[in-house]
């Protein structure tokens, strides 16, 4: 048989040799197309097939809104459709695919890709996300997957559907799981180790990870975790207003709210539509919400199957006891709001503070003065930024870290310093082109810019130092820098001078344990 053909549980499947000799495996499905009957329901195993199936393009990305902010419309399709394209991708989305160096009789390790998009938009098959470079530098098997996005899989509609289906607001994190099932179950057919899984995400895709963990079901699946960039939402770790964002009441009300808006609150629009008219119309509201607009009414919520208690109360339970963990953030995580709302910078921060939404009026006063000082030498907007970069991914990423530290996980943190442009700074994403070794591809250029050579042996450097410690994680289970901890706080800054940095939040760390995380964990203030 050749090399090239591989038989799984569900059937053969026939990849593809890619110029540089990996191996490239494109669209298996793992799970049953999520139409028809299927539609908001958990994920089913997918039917085995006869023959051998050819996996040698990309599947479908998972239907979604399109607004150019992920890249071309090409880059969703293997053809461009005819028609409109402010909808993009489709219903039957879930498959994966998985890059491997030649075979050789070596099990490898596994790192599983599960890309962001604020859990509404993106897909396994964007160019910056092909794994061949990072397969082939680190001598790994590297599987990236498609999960249902938005209205289909990310909202609850047991109000109008009834309790048949309930919990349909996790079924995209559903879909996850049954991949990981089913990478477990066959990537040692493909030159994996099964017993050796690294499950990674950034951004809405990094907080799916942390959710997973917290739910206990990656014991026994993964053997370690890469976070970037977000955990459990934005205010998945706290907040201080009224109510914890990801109750089941406000998810429900967020579900009823955006069907009625979106005129799709009848069972019979909602199950026989069709899913692109779903997906338009849930689209076309104009959605307040905690991240400016972007959609952030796909998070999902405690639903007492995956989850029964908050995600930090989880994870000092022991949920993700004996995983070991790869957490960091950017320097400036809101810089990349700034490429839909330019002038986001020079906004009043009380008006920013506010429109991010979980703070209570008093919590955002406190923080607007606070940041004054903080940043004394910013205008008030980049202080803004700088408060809502913070409270909204630094600061749960680093309680996030220490909460699993405690319980014994190895924890190795990072942050990426390396600016982008003056205005844009050390933004969201900024660290995906270094970590997937790919920062002089037209698909990084469309994120962080073109290699300049002004700029070519700082990008050639971090590239070497990100990709190459992801892959140490990955292979090894080790990183080339002291080990996170409540007490030392040692974080791996990569920039244009890497190096190692102590509790790095200084003030701005004791200020948020004092206003905002001792309010729900009872914890003392860090050293800062």
């Amino acid at each position: 048989m050749s090399d090239l053909v591989v038989q799984t549980e569900s059937g053969a499947v026939r990849g593809t040799r890619l110029q540089d000799g990996c191996l490239a495996w494109l669209g298996i499905p793992y799970a049953a197309p999520p139409v028809g009957a299927l539609r908001f329901r958990p994920p089913k195993p997918v039917a085995s097939w006869s023959g051998v199936r050819e996996a040698d393009r990309f599947g479908a990305a998972p239907l979604q809104r399109f607004k150019g902010d992920m890249g071309p419309p090409d880059d969703f399709y293997n053809s461009l459709p005819e028609g409109p394209l402010d909808v993009v991708g489709e219903e039957d989305c879930l498959t994966l695919n998985i890059w491997a160096p030649a075979k050789d009789g070596k099990k490898r390790p596994v790192y599983v890709w599960i890309h962001g998009g604020s859990n509404h938009e993106g897909a396994s098959r964007l160019p910056l996300y092909h794994g061949d470079v990072l397969a082939q530098r680190g001598d790994i098997i590297v599987v990236s997957l498609n999960y249902r996005l938005g209205v289909l899989g990310f909202m609850d509609v047991e109000p109008v559907l009834g309790p048949g289906y309930r919990n349909a607001q996790v079924n995209g994190l559903k879909d996850q799981l049954l991949a990981l099932d089913w990478i477990k179950a066959n990537i040692g057919s493909f030159g994996g180790d099964g017993s050796n899984i690294t499950v990674a995400g950034e951004s809405a895709g990094g907080m799916d990870v942390s959710w997973l963990l917290c739910s206990g079901r990656l014991k026994g699946l993964v053997r370690r975790a890469v976070i970037m960039s977000c955990v459990t939402g934005p205010a998945g770790i706290g907040g201080d207003g009224p109510r914890w964002r990801h109750s089941p009441e406000t998810v429900r009300e967020i579900g009823v709210d955006v069907m009625s808006r979106a005129g799709v609150a009848d069972a019979d629009t909602l199950l026989n539509a069709p899913a692109v008219d779903l997906v338009r119309r849930a689209a076309s509201i104009d959605y307040e919400d905690e991240l400016f607009g972007l959609d952030g009414q796909f998070y999902p919520g405690l639903d007492g199957d995956l989850w029964s208690v908050p995600p930090m109360q989880a994870v000092a339970e022991g949920a993700m006891d004996g995983i070991d963990l790869m957490i960091g953030y950017t320097n400036y995580e809101a810089g990349v709001w700034l490429m839909a709302l330019p002038d986001l910078d020079k906004a009043d921060p009380a008006w920013t503070a506010a429109r991010f939404g979980f703070l209570s009026a008093i919590t955002q006063a406190e923080a607007v003065a606070a940041y004054a000082g903080f940043f004394p030498h910013e205008t008030a907007g980049v202080q803004g930024m700088h408060l809502v970069s913070d409270v909204g991914f630094t600061l749960p990423t680093t309680w996030f870290a220490e909460a699993a530290a405690a319980r014994g996980s190895k924890v190795w943190m990072y942050r990426l310093d390396y600016e982008v442009n003056a205005t844009l700074r050390a933004m969201h994403a900024a660290d995906l082109p270094f970590f997937f070794a790919r920062p002089d591809s037209a698909a990084a250029a469309e994120l962080i810019g073109p290699t300049t050579p002004q700029n070519a042996e700082i990008r050639s450097r971090l590239c070497s130092e990100m990709a190459g410690a992801l892959i140490s994680f990955v292979r090894e289970g080790t990183l080339p820098w002291p080990e996170y901890n409540h007490t030392g706080g040692q974080t791996r800054i990569f920039g244009p001078k890497s190096h190692l940095a102590s509790h790095p939040l200084g003030v701005r760390r004791a200020f948020w344990d004092k206003t905002l995380l001792a309010r729900f964990t009872g914890r003392n203030a860090a050293k800062g």
